[in-house]
């Protein structure tokens, strides 16, 4: 063997260090190496953004400073020939900010797996920074299998001096910047390249790589959306399997199922299916078939039991009557469904949105556009307020994003998000929108009608001009297809961490930034209940009309960040108090017998997200009005509890017709220690058990007894 070539960098092998190979060469008298052949690369200096894009130089586009910190691996077998497949838990690579105010932003800590799940056939991988702010040196450490390899410093510069995540007035002034372009000083064009940045923000930039999810030939994705499960675990799509387009899933991490897609969907040859909504409720998905009908399937394995039916037909389901409908998204409480509707035959597209349940009175048309244009690929602001979609003209073939209100009707104008005057370029199409599960990004495929044109950018929800950032340039993640449909479909995940899309196959993102928080528990306040990580509803039943019944969500978050608590889709008699994660109901008499929807949710400054659907189902059935009274009551018993009680407590109920009774103990400080409930006219009782399963200490407790509208509170002694 000899050593004839050579790749920057060193490599490291029984305490020898000598140039990386750029082949299965070993080095010339050692053999093959007995230990694992590691090389890594890293710039020594960055000029870097916040947002995560190229930093604009006005003497130059060109630079010898790299815009991201991205350390590269290349894993040999100890024959020198590339190891493919070795896991990101064999590689690590630790930081260290040794000097100056430098951050690397939305990362987990100190320690950094690779942004891919294994190293590639080349035997690569990479661990990639995409955003920093302030200004300093950071040492960098490798450790492959628990072997440390060495270290690196790279020297970071950003624009964003402050370090407040964002390129703003603060980092724009005269000598508010260092020197970004290593020039010696830090000077006006410092600030000249400050000021390109202005309104850079940490939330642009994506993390992760983009891992193959699908293995399909050539055309054997449908047209149509890609969306993601509650859980964050499955992708659903629309594919040829072969025979028509189907329904259906994939799992979004390879080792949940590698690249195996469950088809859903059976559809009989010229009816296809395609872009099947995931239900925030988990148990449905809709599709539209034959751009004619629009179905909901329940799930099986989701909560569902496999049935399927009609949520709107607006033609007979014929080839010769083309009234379409087509792309379809579930609402963020998993009540209504948006999708495009034609009007007339071969007319043009509107959005429409209708109640999932099928009940064509809810049917509300949403956009108006007139003839030349196409509204398509609705989606929902995570609070349910807003619809983006994508829009068509006619008369320059551009497509653009805007949004409506989701509670407007076709008479309303809607709103162009990302215009000409705030930056978009005429030539560029703007498609497939999305929001980040926060709302505070929208995503999109944008770019020029050309091949390979259109990749993932981000847009700042909140600014009116938006800068727009590319992520993830590179052909293989841009949309391949020009002209009509340039269907690209970049969505985040649920948790807001991973980001997925289609372009040929579909692809997902493995999770490469800080863990998002965790709603732990959500229960009725005075009582106590977890939920498991990947619930996405609780339900409460018999929550009583005119009366205050609060709810109350815990969180954590694995890095300790500051959690927000919000909540969505909220009735005019609730409220909700964000600093004590706590949402207090108040139903009326008009709410009894109806079931709500809420959506609770906990996020981080970095993007990252829990929510829970809380289904609050009122007293099916009003009480009769009046004092409570046991006068003439009719109980199995006809007695009340001795006091003091032995053991356990009981008290006989009055009967009401249909009507729900219960019984609340707490101790002498008002703590709500357990809850009985059951039907008027029986005995409810209490077997001295608290609500954590433990047999509470003789003393003096409180009751309060409730059936319908009548109260009665008391006080007793549990003795042993």
């Amino acid at each position: 063997m000899n050593c004839s070539r050579f790749t920057s960098g060193s490599l490291i092998a029984g305490g020898v260090t000598f140039a990386a190979l750029a082949s299965a060469d070993c080095p010339e008298g050692f053999g093959p190496i007995p230990v694992p052949n590691v090389t890594w690369t890293v710039p020594d200096s960055v000029s870097a953004c916040p947002a995560g894009d190229s930093l604009v130089f006005p003497h130059s586009p060109l630079h010898p400073h790299a815009s991201r910190l991205r350390v590269l691996i290349t894993y040999n077998d100890s024959d020198c020939n590339p190891k493919s497949n070795v896991p990101a838990e064999s590689i690590l690579v630790t930081s260290q900010i040794i000097n100056g105010t430098l951050k690397l932003n939305d990362k987990s800590g100190t320690n950094h797996r690779p942004d891919y799940y294994a190293t590639n056939s080349a035997g690569r991988t990479w661990v990639t920074f995409p955003s920093s702010s302030g200004c300093g040196k950071v040492r960098l450490r490798l450790y492959v299998s628990g072997v440390y390899q060495g270290l690196k410093d790279v020297v970071v510069r950003s624009t964003d001096y402050n370090t407040d995540g964002r390129v703003a007035s603060g980092d724009l002034g005269s000598g508010q910047q260092c020197d970004i372009n290593f020039d010696g000083i830090a000077s006006s064009s410092d600030q000249d390249i400050a000021n390109a940045h202005n309104q850079h923000w940490h939330r642009n930039a994506l993390h992760g790589g983009l891992e193959q999810r699908t293995s399909l030939g050539v055309s054997g994705l449908g047209s149509g959306k890609v969306f993601w499960s509650p859980s964050g675990r499955y992708l659903s799509f629309g594919f040829h399997p072969p025979g028509p387009c189907a329904v259906g899933f994939v799992a979004s991490n390879p080792s949940d199922g590698g690249n195996a897609i469950r088809q859903v969907t059976f559809p009989t040859p010229g009816r296809p299916d395609y872009d099947p909504s995931w239900s925030p409720l988990n148990d449905i998905i809709t599709y539209v078939r034959g751009d004619s009908t629009l179905f909901a399937h329940s799930l099986v394995g989701f909560g569902g039991n496999g049935s399927t039916y009609v949520v709107h037909r607006h033609n007979d389901g014929s080839a010769t009557d083309p009234r379409g409908v087509v792309t379809s998204a579930i609402s963020p409480d998993g009540q209504w469904v948006a999708f495009s509707r034609r009007d007339v035959s071969q007319g043009p597209y509107y959005l429409y949105k209708i109640a999932i349940s099928g009940d064509q009175s809810t049917l509300r048309k949403l956009t108006d556009g007139g003839e030349y244009t196409e509204d398509w690929y609705p989606t929902w602001s995570p609070d349910g307020a807003w619809i983006l979609f994508q829009r068509e003209s006619q008369t320059d073939s551009h497509y653009r994003v805007l949004r409506v209100s989701a509670n407007g009707d076709s008479t309303q104008t809607p709103e162009e998000v990302y215009t000409n005057a705030q930056g978009k370029p005429a030539s560029w199409d703007a498609t497939t929108p999305a929001y980040s599960p926060d709302g505070k990004i929208v995503i999109a495929g944008m770019g020029p009608q050309i091949t390979d044109g259109v990749f993932t950018h981000t847009l700042d929800a909140a600014l009116t001009t938006k800068p727009k950032i590319p992520n993830f340039v590179d052909s293989r993640f841009a949309s391949k297809r020009i002209g009509d449909f340039p269907i690209l479909s970049p969505v985040l995940s649920p948790d807001g961490t991973r980001l997925a899309l289609i372009s040929n196959q579909i692809w997902a993102a493995k999770q490469s930034m800080n863990k998002p928080p965790v709603i732990t528990a959500l229960f009725e306040e005075g009582s106590q209940g977890s939920v498991a990580d990947t619930a996405v509803t609780k339900t409460f039943n018999n929550v009583p009309i005119n009366e205050s019944t609060a709810f109350v969500f815990t969180t954590s978050d694995p890095e300790g960040d500051a959690i927000t608590c919000s909540a969505y889709m909220l009735q005019p008699w609730m409220q909700f108090q964000p600093s004590l994660c706590r949402l207090t109901v108040t139903p009326p008499a008009s709410a009894l017998g109806k079931t709500f929807y809420v959506k609770l949710v906990a996020t981080t400054a970095s993007g990252g997200t829990d929510a829970i659907i809380a289904i609050i189902k009122i007293l099916e059935v009003a009480s009769s009005a009046g004092r409570f009274s046991t006068a003439g009551a009719r109980d199995e018993s006809g007695l009340d509890s001795p006091n003091p009680a032995t053991g356990q407590f009981f008290l006989s109920t009055p009967y009401a017709p249909g009507v729900p009774a219960r019984l609340d103990i707490f101790d002498l400080t008002g703590r709500k220690v357990s809850e009985v409930r059951g039907l008027s006219g029986k005995r409810l009782e209490w077997n001295g058990i608290d609500r954590s399963g433990r047999r509470v200490q003789p003393g003096i407790y409180l009751y309060r007894l409730d059936v319908g509208r009548e109260r009665r509170d008391g006080k007793f002694v549990l003795v042993r």
